[in-house]
């Protein structure tokens, strides 16, 4: 199937043991997530646009590496649980959850061609997405998308040519 088959590439390994650093995290602000993961970095290697995980730390976790919403998403970037996610390491590692979420992002980026629809897919659920369209999304994932569209990420003006902007 062609999701199996994309979501493949974005799997993390799981963790042998989870370093004591991570059961010593503290929620902090998304800015300082991002200068501290170096999301800048990553989001540059994976042709993402500037600033796009921070604000899925920002809407998902407030900066709170421990956070659990009521459908199961844990950690910073909110990940939801296998076989959902396709994640199969610690939600609560920012580094293993930021590498995940920005080559699943990506992922959703090829299958679905925009940010609106990818980050919809993210935060509501690639098969919605598929089935239901956009036009049908909950309110939560509707007030998720006017987020990204005040910060500029979701501009359906620009044009993004999802191949040029590869390595």
């Amino acid at each position: 199937m062609f999701k199996s088959k994309l979501l493949k590439k974005a799997e993390v390994a799981p963790p042998v043991n989870p370093p004591a650093e991570i059961r010593q995290l503290k929620k902090m602000d998304p800015d300082d997530w991002h200068q501290h993961l170096g999301l800048g970095s990553l989001e540059r290697i994976h042709g993402l646009k500037p600033e796009v995980l921070k604000h899925i730390i920002e809407l998902e976790s407030k900066g709170d590496p421990w956070a659990k919403s009521p459908a199961g998403a844990k950690g910073l970037f909110g990940i939801m649980p296998p076989p959902q996610s396709g994640f199969k390491g610690n939600p609560h590692d920012p580094v293993e959850s930021a590498r995940f979420v920005a080559q699943y992002l990506t992922v959703l980026l090829k299958r679905f061609g925009d940010y609106e629809k990818a980050l919809a897919a993210y935060n509501w659920g690639w098969g919605n997405v598929v089935r239901k369209g956009l036009e049908r999304a909950p309110k939560e994932t509707r007030d998720y998308l006017e987020h990204f569209k005040r910060q500029g990420i979701i501009n359906p003006k620009e044009e993004w040519d999802l191949l040029t902007r590869r390595k």
